[in-house]
């Protein structure tokens, strides 16, 4: 290069991606451009002061040989293979090499695949007889993914194997993963990857995942799936929890899974960055290992320690109204937490997807809620039937339904009307009596309490009583309502308007059906 003026500090320097990599002294005595081979993009001239004219410019390279005095390889990011080659170490490529290969040449330099688009990555395309993989694992034009070692409580490690991208992205050239020989993962730009575990692994709410996060990228997930392409899951749940230095332990069995007790089969990682050379923006995990506590007392001290939750017979606890035992129910069972049921929460023989769509806590296979069922005794000899839900009474649209809980007590909300099928029959006739304990807290309301044989049509007013009080053995007028006929009771209905503010809220509660024999009482009437 030519320079002359009066310039003052003149330099040149050099630039691969936008970012100068040095600046030296411009000077007539044959200028160096850089001390380190590099694939030159830019170059740029600066001074301090003063003017100059630059002409004549030049580009000239030495020729300089791959081997030292002493046979080595001159690079510091090479290894001497056989007598005669210099390849290129793990995570570095030869540049400018023509080849787009590892193998050094007297021009080349091993530049980091962070820094050059010619590497591939675990699962991504190349070439056997050129090993231009990150971690130099080439087989049948496939890099050879690396094996995910976790270990387990007790000390045990599993190996999860590499399983492909998920999400729609793909492993380019421009993004890609790779475990190292020592476990850790190593993500470049945008990706997600897989890795299936080799059995399952069983996490409830005690199950941590903890892990080492020595580089930090711009923006990383760590996934936990049931199935390879993701499972169907409740809308506040999540599969993908971001991570950050602060944060080297997860509770998943809490934080992504509610405190379900589920069996997660895959595991995955997601880097996002906005960064323009995405391959140079890069996250690294290690030493991944899930955590399980003891698990803990429902009960301490007389008391649930769950907040959302109440002690009743013995030593259970059984979830407020609005809340639901994480793995199914009410009632807490060793590994369980009460969660709230997905709004709106539905009611007994109501259309569901989830357990956690359903107050009760159960969706059956059905997808409808699991509807409980009660029992009417039968004064005389002390047998029961059992009432159970009518799919017949299953709204299209519910604004309200009906709950029976575990002690058969049925709870009306909103304006609903629903149905129970009686097993066996009960004979009635004129003089029989059936009573049931009714209460309720709201005077907006109107209840009715209907019986049906097999000859009344069902939805027949006729055969509904309105009970104008509330309190214990309410009395329904049989003779009336079944038109005086000796006859089987088939099903019983129960019937709420209500007329308050809101469209749901809790109404009437029935206990406790009783049903007296007439037989006694008609054989007097009959002389």
């Amino acid at each position: 290069i030519s320079s002359e003026g009066n310039q003052n500090g003149l330099k040149v320097c050099a630039m691969e991606r936008g970012e100068k990599t040095e600046c030296l002294p411009l000077t007539d005595e044959s200028p160096k451009l850089t001390t380190k081979s590099l694939l030159l993009r830019y170059i740029t001239f600066e001074q301090d002061s003063g003017s100059s004219t630059i002409s004549d410019i030049k580009l000239v390279t030495a020729q300089t040989g791959v081997f030292d005095n002493d046979g080595n390889c001159v690079d510091d990011n090479a290894s001497k293979v056989g007598n005669n080659r210099c390849v290129c170490d793990a995570s570095f490529v030869a540049m400018p090499s023509l080849k787009q290969d590892k193998r050094l040449t007297k021009l080349d330099a091993c530049r980091s695949c962070v820094d050059t688009d010619k590497c591939s990555y675990d699962g991504g395309f190349c070439k056997d007889e050129v090993q231009d993989c990150y971690d130099n694992n080439c087989e049948e034009n496939i890099c050879k993914p690396g094996i995910l070692s976790i270990e387990k409580d007790g000390g045990t490690t599993m190996n999860a194997i590499f399983d492909g991208p998920f999400g729609g992205f793909n492993t380019t050239n421009q993004n890609g993963g790779t475990v190292a020989r020592d476990s850790s993962i190593k993500l470049f730009g945008n990706l997600q990857t897989l890795y299936e575990f080799p059995e399952s692994i069983k996490v409830n709410k005690n199950t941590k995942l903890q892990f080492a996060y020595p580089i930090d990228g711009d923006k990383v997930h760590l996934c936990l799936f049931l199935a390879k392409d993701g499972d169907n899951h409740a809308r506040d749940e999540v599969r993908c929890k971001e991570i950050s230095k602060a944060s080297v332990e997860i509770e998943v069995g809490k934080e992504m899974f509610l405190s379900r007790k589920v069996e997660v089969n895959y595991i995955g990682f997601k880097h996002e960055t906005t960064f323009a050379q995405q391959r140079a923006r890069t996250a690294e995990l290690a030493n991944l290992r899930f955590n399980e506590i003891q698990s803990t007392p429902q009960v301490q001290g007389g008391r649930c320690v769950d907040p959302n939750a109440n002690i009743i017979t013995g030593q259970d606890c059984q979830c407020s109204l609005g809340f639901v035992a994480s793995n199914g129910g009410r009632i807490l069972e060793e590994f369980d937490t009460c969660v709230p049921c997905l709004e709106p929460c539905r009611y007994d023989g109501d259309t569901c997807n989830y357990d956690r769509d359903c107050f009760t806590g159960r969706c059956g296979n059905d997808k409808s809620c699991v509807a409980g069922s009660f029992e009417i005794t039968i004064v005389s000899d002390n047998s029961v039937s059992g009432a159970t839900f009518d799919a017949a009474s299953k709204p299209l649209l519910s604004l309200g339904g009906v709950l029976v809980d575990e002690s058969g007590t049925t709870t009306m909300f909103g304006n609903t009307t629903k149905y129970f099928t009686i097993s066996p029959p009960v004979m009635v006739n004129r003089s029989s009596k059936i009573t049931v304990d009714a209460e309720a807290e709201d005077s907006f309301l109107t209840l009715e309490v209907c019986l049906y044989d097999d000859y009344s049509p069902l939805h027949c007013q006729t055969n509904c009583h309105t009970l104008n009080n509330f309190g214990l053995f309410r009395q329904l007028p049989v003779d009336e309502l079944l038109n005086s006929r000796e006859t089987q009771i088939t099903r019983i209905a129960f019937k709420q308007h209500y007329f308050g503010s809101a469209d749901i809220q809790i109404g009437a509660s029935f206990t406790n059906v009783r049903v007296t024999d007439g037989t006694e009482a008609e054989d007097i009437l009959r002389g």
